[in-house]
């Protein structure tokens, strides 16, 4: 009977320890995802805004400078982000509309607090105000304004630009369950813009430092909280809009979110207890409860194993600081950004001690504060490893206290945003070289009657290469690059123009000595009785270049322009499933280059950049076409072979990749080297199901052939064994 109580008590815990674990796990992956989406929410939002602040910018210069068209003409050309404003306005010193991109009524805006706060405050930069029903602009509008100057600096008006609220979130909002809520959440307390089950809204007022501490809460003890809107019990997280007071939330339903640990729940306890009645039963069948018991136990443990592989492998460094800010708990991830052994950091070093000076000094400025307020971030630094790279990362973190409020340990998370970071450069110079175009008035602009030119500016003779006044009277044939697109455009876009709508579009037209350029054309109808048009023309051709240089440095390595670790992982993300459909298996192989190393010391790097980009050559060569080869750093590529039947296939695809890289390499000069390949294969389905899992087995199956003898071909794959079905 004791064997047995005994045999109860360990069922009891053992289910007690699978559901805990379960649901930790099913948490962790709800917070993750909701993370995720409120990162991206808020970097959206905070697009969109930036967006509607450089239209503002741009009405503010071009009207104190004297140099404003029309706002409509300038609307129908597509320059004052139509596709996120409903309506952009200006007033004068009293109040009144001057000019607007709709058909204005007598409008006067001096009772409106924004106007009274620009009037009143020359300091004040763009305001944000709450969303408000406008008939004017046709449903809901969050006003954004902008105070006009005198050139000696008094007030001079105003220019309003009102957002469509739902732009904020509409797009995002369709990727989440109809039961989440998406919003953006302003500081002051209400939302511009919030969706959940489908349904927009605005102006619901709640505490945003309310709503982020329950975040906070949801994170440190890991259960929902109660929606003080709706009353349901929901997981939040949030993330702060960089450069504007807004807090983006994304509130994922407990109930819905919890589905699939209820089931588990239910399997465990029903097993549990089914476990209990047999060995009520029968104390003859205590034997065989004890081994399920065992077996259990080394599942916990096998469990307990994976989740401390997802803290040491996950994408985001994690680590906690003591009050010296110096390392006491760290993952493998931040380790290997660091460049360091556990042994080396633990209780010796911090982040401090891989910071440049900028970030040392940011570091000393700010972790006494952080030991006091018990939150920090996020803010970006440069880390410098060991090993002399430098990656860009954005860091965040929050104190851990004991009961009496002494502060514990730090809880530090870090993400590599070095993409991100060059990302945004790139934005940001894309958006420096069109406001140097407008500034330079280089946007042509022509009125037609009958597809020929009455009037044009200046900047139209500029973009197509023409002396002043060569394209006066002439058709507007002479620009186009023959007949057949000069017919197209005609009947793309005049009957769209005799709908009284505006019309937009990309053509490749010519200049004056017959070189091709992009434009970006819009047009609106000035008079139906005389056939008159209105055109703006934009030279896009540099940004065209631009644009196709961006997408491709943003997915392939920029020395041997194959794909790199993002383009590959999209790849496999795709060909896994589709491997599944066809009943294929799907071989991921990982290969790293001995003698590499040698070759960089001994020659120098640019022999060693030589050498890589002919080996990326002659693996391309080794595949098929429907099979990716990827490089994702150092001397380190990867194959993934697709549509695989049978062992045979992968092994000749391998031999050729091995007779291709033993091959000598000619580098110039005189000099040649040779490396060989250690190659690791990973096989889905049998040995993992998703990329992130293939990458790492044949990673570590690279280094067990490189440790059993440099090159030595690795074992098959178990999936490529027998002929596949």
């Amino acid at each position: 009977m004791a064997a047995g109580a005994g045999l109860l008590l360990a069922i009891a815990i053992g289910a007690w320890l699978t559901l805990h674990n379960e649901y930790q796990h099913q948490v962790d992956r709800i917070l993750r995802e909701g993370h995720r989406a409120a990162q991206k929410l808020a970097l959206r939002t905070g697009e969109t805004l930036d967006r509607v602040n450089q239209t503002t910018l741009l009405v503010k210069h071009l009207s104190e400078n004297r140099q404003l068209p029309s706002l409509r003409a300038l609307h129908a050309g597509g320059v004052l982000a139509n596709d996120v404003t409903r309506l952009v306005l200006v007033t004068d010193a009293r109040g009144f509309v001057v000019d607007g991109t709709s058909e204005l009524v007598a409008l006067n805006l001096a009772d409106e607090d924004d106007f009274k706060a620009h009037k009143r405050r020359a300091d004040l930069d763009v305001l944000i105000g709450p969303a408000a029903p406008s008939p004017l602009a046709g449903g809901h509008i969050l006003p954004m304004t902008r105070r006009l100057n005198t050139p000696d600096g008094d007030f001079a008006g105003m220019v309003l630009a009102t957002i469509d609220p739902q732009a904020l979130i509409a797009e995002y909002s369709r990727s989440e369950a109809t039961d989440t809520v998406v919003g953006v959440l302003g500081l002051d307390g209400l939302y511009r813009a919030r969706i959940v089950d489908g349904r927009f809204s605005y102006g619901e007022a709640i505490e945003a430092a309310a709503v982020e501490h329950r975040a906070r809460e949801v994170q440190r003890t890991r259960e929902p909280v109660q929606s003080r809107i709706d009353g349901v019990a929901r997981f939040i997280v949030t993330a702060r809009v960089e450069r504007y007071p807004f807090v983006a939330i994304v509130a994922q339903d407990a109930t819905s979110a919890l589905a699939g640990y209820r089931g588990t729940r239910r399997t465990v306890l029903g097993w549990a207890g089914a476990l209990a009645l047999i060995t009520l039963a029968a104390t003859a069948g205590l034997l065989a409860k004890a081994r399920t018991l065992q077996a259990r136990d080394r599942e916990l443990a096998e469990a307990k194993a994976h989740f401390q592989d997802l803290y040491d492998h996950a994408p985001c460094g994690y680590y906690s600081l003591d009050a010296r800010g110096l390392f006491v708990q760290i993952n493998a991830t931040a380790l290997a950004w660091l460049g360091c052994s556990r042994e080396e950091v633990i209780g010796r070093l911090g982040p401090r001690d891989f910071y440049s000076a900028e970030g040392r000094a940011h570091f000393d400025a700010h972790y006494p504060t952080f030991l006091v307020q018990g939150r920090a971030g996020p803010f970006d630094l440069d880390l410098h490893s060991r090993d002399g790279s430098v990656r860009r990362v954005s860091i965040r973190a929050t104190a851990i206290r004991d009961a009496q409020g002494a502060f514990v340990r730090s809880r530090s998370v870090m993400y590599d945003v070095t993409e991100l970071a060059h990302m945004r450069r790139l934005l940001e110079r894309a958006n420096r070289e069109q406001a140097a175009m407008l500034h330079s008035e280089l946007v042509g602009i022509v009125k037609l009657r009958d597809r020929v030119a009455v009037w044009k500016n200046t900047a139209l003779d500029l973009i197509f290469g023409y002396a002043p006044g060569e394209l006066d009277g002439q058709p507007m044939r002479t620009l186009y690059l023959d007949e057949a697109g000069y017919e197209a455009l005609g009947r793309e876009a005049y009957p769209v123009l005799q709908q009284g709508q505006p019309y937009r579009g990309q053509v490749r037209m010519r200049r004056k000595d017959g070189t091709p350029i992009w434009v970006d054309m819009s047009a609106v109808l000035l008079s139906p009785e005389t056939g008159e048009s209105l055109w703006m023309v934009l030279d896009i051709t540099a940004l065209k270049l631009h644009q196709e240089r961006a997408e491709r440095a943003a997915s392939h390595d920029a020395l041997t322009g194959l794909p790199n670790r993002q383009l590959l992982l999209d790849r496999l993300g795709q060909a896994i499933p589709l491997a599944r459909r066809q009943h294929t298996a799907l071989a991921v192989c990982f290969i790293d280059l001995d003698g590499f190393k040698a070759v960089n010391d001994e020659l120098g790097h640019a022999a060693g950049d030589r050498l890589l980009q002919v080996i990326a050559t002659r693996l391309g060569a080794c595949v098929r076409a429907h099979d990716t080869v990827a490089r994702l750093g150092g001397d380190e590529f990867v194959l993934v072979l697709t549509q695989l039947h049978e062992r045979g296939e992968c092994e000749r695809v391998l031999e050729r990749v091995r007779s291709a890289v033993r091959e000598p390499v000619v580098l110039g000069d005189g000099q040649s080297a040779q490396v060989r390949a250690s190659i690791g294969v990973a096989c889905c389905p049998d040995d993992a199901g998703d990329a992130e899992r293939l990458l790492a087995i044949a990673d570590a199956a690279m280094y067990r052939s490189k440790r059993a003898g440099r090159a030595t071909p690795p074992p098959a794959p178990a999936a490529l064994l027998e002929p596949l079905a």
